[in-house]
């Protein structure tokens, strides 16, 4: 017969052995900010701000990480899109500092008038960059977008 003293600590150990073996659910929050501001009669810049917080308890790790992008959007008066640039980027937290892991770009046009052209991304420390430009073929004018996502993301 197993002691009573013994049974609790194999079933202590037994639970803890299980739960160390499930994966974490990630519960990620999402917080969304948008400004709008005039470039001239007929042209806005919409700035989209989206911040993916959390990747879940990780028990064994003080690290924690978080996700963002950042779109500045081009659109004419009735607020349809002419031309957009993106930066994606990831961001780690050590409970100390904060830093910018990787990033991407997405850019394109949605109009036959704009065109997009040097699509780039970057980090530097705890910001990530993305640039792009856009060219206006029947103006011949030129709209160059450097986008900063920084320590907005910096995990709580």
């Amino acid at each position: 017969m197993i002691t009573s003293g013994k049974f609790i600590s194999a079933l202590l150990l037994s639970s803890a052995l299980i739960c160390a073996a499930i994966p974490s659910q990630s519960l990620q929050a999402q917080t969304v900010t948008v400004t709008k501001e005039a470039i001239s009669d007929d042209l806005y810049c919409v700035t989209e701000l989206v911040e993916t917080s959390g990747s879940g308890i990780q028990p064994f790790s003080a690290t924690q990480t978080k996700s963002g992008s950042k779109t500045q959007r081009y659109v004419n008066s009735s607020g349809a899109t002419l031309w957009y640039v993106t930066v994606h980027a990831f961001f780690t937290y050590n409970g100390s500092t904060s830093s910018c892991t990787s990033t991407d770009v997405t850019a394109g046009s949605n109009s036959s008038a704009w065109k997009v052209t040097n699509k780039s991304s970057w980090k530097s420390g705890n910001t990530g960059y993305a640039s792009a430009t856009g060219s206006h073929i029947l103006s011949n004018s030129e709209i160059t977008s450097t986008t900063p996502l920084n320590e907005k993301l910096k995990p709580n």
